[in-house]
């Protein structure tokens, strides 16, 4: 189930229909339907295809929003260092400091994409 869920919410990602990934990846919409509905499995070559359409790492398929997902080493990096935080006591602050951040950061980009009005 967790498979063709994932699939489903990629394929609404990147705005394909059944039909359209069927196509893609050379199965029938039916097929990306029951794989979707979790009736149908999906093998690993169909399943190596599928990442390769959809743009993503196989791992993707297994995971769900609860799951811990490392891309890369500076991801790792993070995760340790969060840990030492706990450990010293002070991940609440490390935890603030990323909600600001992260908020001055969206301000940022939202300032930058704002339209100037030139006249």
């Amino acid at each position: 189930m967790l498979m063709g869920f994932n699939l489903r919410r990629l394929r609404f990602e990147t705005n394909l229909t059944q039909e359209q990934l069927g196509d893609r990846v050379g199965v029938s919409a039916r097929r990306v339907q029951r794989w979707e509905a979790g009736t149908k499995g999906i093998g690993k070559h169909v399943l190596l295809r599928l990442c390769k359409v959809l743009s993503v790492k196989p791992y993707v398929f297994y995971t769900d929003e609860k799951s811990l997902c490392i891309s890369n080493s500076r991801e790792l990096n993070i995760i340790y260092k969060y840990r030492e935080a706990e450990k010293l006591g002070v991940s609440d602050m490390i935890e603030q400091f990323c909600v600001f951040i992260v908020g001055q950061a969206k301000k940022k980009q939202c300032l930058l994409q704002r339209p100037s009005n030139v006249n």
